[in-house]
């Protein structure tokens, strides 16, 4: 399975350009996925500056006329699913308050219910979970009720960067997160919106089970 970081917060390949957001290409046997597809057309440089064909993906959001609009979870087929409805608040972001939405004519915290995560299951399983606002445990929780155990690996951002200095609350969530992320044994891709000072606290606790992701990262997995 291959990997491409085709859009992230900072730079890993003097190629790419790099902006807030984020695009996954994912490779597998039988698949090419895009999940997420950064805020510009700097996406679409980074592919082709990188040598990927994005005509080649054959599962993605567009104005095409095979495209599904789902409503909950969803297998596509034996490799592929999605799912969503992710209620836990284990370690709920701090950052969520920040985010609200239109409802019944009023503006309501956001509970990030629409929020979907891709599971890749094979020899190795993969969970991709873009920004996960709903926390990246409580995502995991989810996947064990779903699909039973926990992945392989883990291409997500945590969710945890702030402009001012953390609390000291919030280190010690950030330091009791890593604590629960490492005794899973799956390896974590994290960049995007986890933030420096995030992963310079989780480093030292999930030593090589945290792997930084930058603009134009290429994996195998």
């Amino acid at each position: 399975m291959r990997i491409v970081i085709l859009m992230e917060d900072t730079c890993g390949n003097p190629l790419c350009e790099y902006e807030h957001g984020l695009s996954v290409y994912v490779e597998t046997e039988k698949h090419k996925i895009l999940v997420d597809t950064g805020a510009s057309g700097k996406t679409l440089k980074n592919a082709e500056k990188l040598g990927i064909d994005l005509s080649g993906v054959d599962k993605r959001i567009a104005g095409l006329s095979g495209v599904r609009l789902l409503d909950g979870d969803f297998r596509l087929d034996e490799e592929l699913s999605v799912f969503t409805g992710i209620t836990g608040r284990r370690f709920w972001p701090e950052g969520n308050g920040n985010f609200s939405m239109q409802e019944g004519g009023q503006r309501v915290p956001d509970g990030f219910c629409h929020e979907q995560c891709l599971v890749v299951q094979g020899d190795r399983n993969l969970l991709v979970s873009g920004c996960a606002h709903n926390g990246i445990l409580n995502i995991l929780d989810t996947y064990e009720e779903k699909y039973g155990g926990c992945p392989d690996a883990v291409v997500s951002g945590f969710h945890m960067v702030k402009k001012t200095d953390y609390t000291e609350q919030g280190r010690d969530t950030i330091c009791r997160t890593a604590e629960e992320l490492r005794r899973t044994g799956a390896v974590f891709y994290t960049g995007h919106c986890t933030g420096q000072k995030a992963m310079e606290l989780m480093q030292p606790i999930m030593g090589g089970q945290m792997v930084p992701i930058r603009c134009g990262t290429d994996l195998l997995l």
